[in-house]
């Protein structure tokens, strides 16, 4: 099975090859349109940790999020490393064998990331200063785009969590008790609307 990362899946025979490459005989081609429900993005403070930035985008292709947001904040330690960070995602979308990629972005900071916040019909902010609340079962049956937006190592800073939630449709949600790290925050957040999705909504929470 081959995959190009934007929704083509083909099957082929194996001809041989050797370490430079491999020659195989495509005998069938399909493209597969987008995954039906809702359309996730995600953007997460830059890690200063390479492994735990690679590990966030592997388990984002696992998921299924459609955009992967890099954020610059005041906080941040990190450096973007694309080449790294896709090659992990080509090695997790063979493995979970989704036709699609995340759309990677470049860098931007918090004022760049909510010129776009017109382009989503919702947007988590998660946050420790957040109250859980209740989430409406109708909201939660119609699909559309939600934004999740998750802090670096150490968190926003006052200014950076006054201009986000300053905007009117950003909803604060707080993960638990418990101070989670940046990756885990995020892994957990998109897990819980891909989890709602399959097994319907609960009474509480996202």
């Amino acid at each position: 099975m081959l995959l190009d990362g934007e929704g083509t899946r083909s099957f082929g025979r194996y001809l041989g090859g050797d370490r430079k490459g491999m020659r195989v005989r495509v005998e069938e081609s399909t493209f597969e349109e987008p995954e039906e429900g809702e359309y996730i993005g995600l953007a997460v403070g830059l890690l200063d940790d390479r492994s735990r930035c690679a590990f966030l985008y592997e388990k984002s292709v696992e998921l299924g999020v459609n955009v992967v947001h890099p954020l610059q904040t005041v906080r941040s330690q990190g450096r973007f490393r694309r080449e790294r960070v896709e090659r992990v995602g080509i090695a997790a979308l063979k493995q979970s064998q989704r036709s699609r990629l995340p759309e990677l972005r470049e860098p931007t900071d918090v004022t760049g990331l909510i010129a776009t916040f017109d382009d989503w019909d919702r947007i988590l902010f998660c946050h420790e200063s957040a109250e859980a609340s209740d989430f409406g079962a109708e909201e939660a049956n119609q699909p559309g785009s939600t934004l999740v937006i998750v802090g670096p190592e150490g968190g926003f800073a006052e200014e950076e969590v006054a201009e986000i939630a300053d905007v009117s449709h950003v909803e604060l949600r707080r993960l638990g008790t418990a101070r989670l790290r940046a990756e885990t925050a995020a892994v957990a957040t998109v897990a819980a609307l891909r989890m709602r999705e399959a097994w319907g909504h609960p009474r509480q929470g996202l």
